[in-house]
This record gives structure tokens, C-alpha cells and sequence, in this order.
């Protein structure tokens, strides 16, 4: 869907607001302030508190303690919306009302009930909302991606997920699945372009360990919990031709072939197991993931879309994660509701 409303000149100076001056609220906040054609940020933050925190901090905001006060004084080019999930619907409808382009922190809303609502209206306003699935910019999922689309490994058989670390301390979080599990999900439905038929799953406090299952028959596992003492975030995808092997926190892609022939030396084949094959480390231009998300937001603003992650596709991520949810409640495969395929 080609975004009307909200398209501006490729040249002209933004004023950016973020809603919410939280932990992900500050980060967007100076990933903003370090753009060049961003000639003003508003920052909107009932905490006179936090205001006042990231004025010193920045020096070059003009803030205010309600979206209302915000919009009656500011023209707006576009606008994040970083709040907990239970105040994003109502905060995104009014800007999305007001025509103001949304760039949505996951996951959106508490519910896909909740969220549709706000998909729905962008898309009928015709105005750009991408949801804040800061992985798929990281560079090595970008390089990823591209390298399963020129079929380099043939056709992925399956995909496994980690995401583990300490509790976060930040306030608003979602629960675990919604709130971190959904980065996983997303970036698995990128990169097969698709959504899951069911989900499998055992969960256990501050754990959750998922099975998803695709129509093509790719299975992926996805591993999260806030436990582990040291956080780690690895992907990787098993295909036809070898092992795609991703790091989020380095920035590292890896490709383990299959091996090319069998072991010459006995003894080395039963300590190493199958013969290797080769092991490739991509060159990468590493960015920061955030920084890349408001550049193609910015883009899309300056060229009428499309949005770099659709609300629909938001939705899917919430809506397997339900799915997630009460399959670990139920003790049986769930069949994702309200995907957008």
C-alpha cells in the first residue's frame, strides 16, 4: 500500500515528537537529535521529572506534559509513540487522526483486539504507521535476508532463536513473549515472508520455550527468558546448502557449508563428528539498528511509503505470540488468530 497522507519534500526540515520519555523514549529521542534534517524534537512526557532529565541531558527539546498541550502548539512531521502497550492505541489514534505519520514501539497495544483498531485506521487515513521491530534493521539479518533470497543455501528447513538475559529493569514492559519474543517472531516471518500455521509451547516464570511451524513445512524454536546472568541473542537458519549463523548483539553473519566430502582420518571423524565444510564470515557495514529504522522511516515519509515494518505485519508478530501464550496455558498446538497473510 503506496502511504498519501503524510508525504513531504525530499528537502524540507522535520519536527519529530516522541511520545514517551522512558528508556526506548530517550533512545529515540538522540537518535533523532543526531539527524541532520531533523531541525526540532518534541518531546511529550507527563513526568515533569523525565522532562526535565532529558532537557539537560539534550538541550534541544521542546517538551510537553500531554499530547493534547503538544499538538496545539507544535506542527508535527511525524511522530513515535514509546509508551507501556496499554496507553499506545489511544496515543497512536490521535496522531494518525491528526495525519501525523507513526512510528509504533512494540508491540503495538496489550492485544491484537486492541491493535487492529489502529492498523485499521492508518490504512483508511492513509497514513504512515511502521511498528518498532528494531531487528530486521540490524545488519546482519539485512545481509541474511538477502542471501536466502538469492537462494545461496536453497530452501530453509529450520530456524532456532535465543533471547537471553537478565530481567530488564525498564518500566512498561509487556509480558516476556510479547515484549522480547515478538522481536524473534517478526524477524522469522521476514525472513520467510510468511506467518506460522501453530505454535507449541511450554512456559515457566520469566521463561518460554516456543515451536512454530510454517505451511512450507519450516520449523523454527524460539528460546527467551529473563534468567540468564549474560544476554544473548543468536539466530540461525538451517537450509538445504548449510547453517546461517546470526549474532544481534555483535553484528556478526556466519555460513557453515555442508561438508563437501567424508573424513579422511578415522579418529578425527568420531572427536568432530561429519567432515566440515567451508566456514564464511561476512563483511558487514555495521550500524546502529536504530538509527537504520529512522533513516527508512524518514524515507518513506519523504517518499509517500511504503511503511519498512506494515502494521499488519505488527499484528502477525502479536498475534503469534498469543498464540504462544495459550498454547503454553493449554498444553496444545494453537493456530495463530487475526494474522494478515
Amino acid at each position: 500500500m503506496r502511504i498519501v497522507a503524510g508525504a513531504m519534500a525530499s528537502n524540507a526540515p522535520i519536527t519529530a515528537a516522541v511520545v514517551g520519555g522512558g528508556v526506548m523514549g530517550a533512545f529515540h529521542v538522540r537518535a533523532l537529535l543526531d539527524r541532520p534534517d531533523v531541525e526540532a524534537v518534541v518531546l511529550v512526557e507527563p513526568s515533569e521529572e523525565r522532562r526535565a532529565l532529558l532537557e539537560r541531558r539534550h538541550g534541544r527539546l521542546r517538551s510537553y506534559p500531554s499530547l493534547d498541550a503538544a499538538l496545539e502548539r507544535e506542527r508535527l512531521d511525524c511522530a513515535c509513540v514509546a509508551v507501556p502497550p496499554a496507553l499506545a492505541p489511544e496515543l497512536a489514534s490521535a496522531l494518525i487522526e491528526r495525519e501525523v505519520p507513526v512510528l509504533l514501539e512494540k508491540p503495538m497495544a496489550p492485544t491484537v483486539a486492541e491493535a487492529e483498531p489502529v492498523v485499521a485506521l492508518a490504512e483508511e487515513r492513509g497514513v504512515l504507521l511502521s511498528v518498532g521491530y528494531i531487528e530486521r534493521f540490524n545488519p546482519a539479518v539485512e545481509a541474511l535476508r538477502g542471501e536466502l533470497a538469492n537462494g545461496v543455501a536453497g530452501r530453509v528447513l529450520h530456524m532456532h532463536a535465543r533471547r537471553l538475559s537478565p530481567l530488564p529493569t525498564r518500566d512498561g514492559l509487556a509480558n516476556l513473549v510479547k515484549d522480547s519474543t515478538t522481536h524473534d517472531l517478526d524477524v522469522m516471518c521476514h525472513l520467510l515472508g510468511g506467518a506460522p500455521q501453530r505454535a507449541y509451547a511450554e512456559m515457566g516464570a520469566n521463561l518460554v520455550c516456543a515451536s512454530v511451524r510454517w505451511e512450507d513445512d519450516v520449523t523454527g524454536l524460539v528460546e527467551t527468558n529473563w534468567l540468564t546472568p549474560m544476554k544473548i541473542r543468536r539466530l540461525t537458519v538451517t537450509a538445504e546448502g548449510g547453517m546461517f549463523e546470526v549474532d544481534y548483539l555483535t553484528q556478526d553473519l556466519f555460513f557453515h557449508e555442508q561438508p563437501r566430502s567424508e573424513p579422511h582420518w578415522e579418529t578425527l571423524g568420531v572427536v568432530r563428528g561429519a567432515n566440515e565444510g567451508r566456514m564464511i564470515r561476512y563483511a558487514l557495514d555495521r550500524r546502529e539498528p536504530l538509527a537504520v529504522e529512522w533513516e527508512r522511516f524518514i524515507a518513506a515519509l519523504r517518499d509517500g511509503g511504503p511503511a519498512p515494518v506494515p502494521g499488519r505485519e505488527g499484528l502477525n508478530a502479536l498475534a503469534l505470540a498469543e498464540a504462544i501464550i495459550a498454547s503454553a496455558r493449554t498444553a496444545t498446538p494453537v493456530a495463530p488468530e487475526g494474522l494478515s497473510v
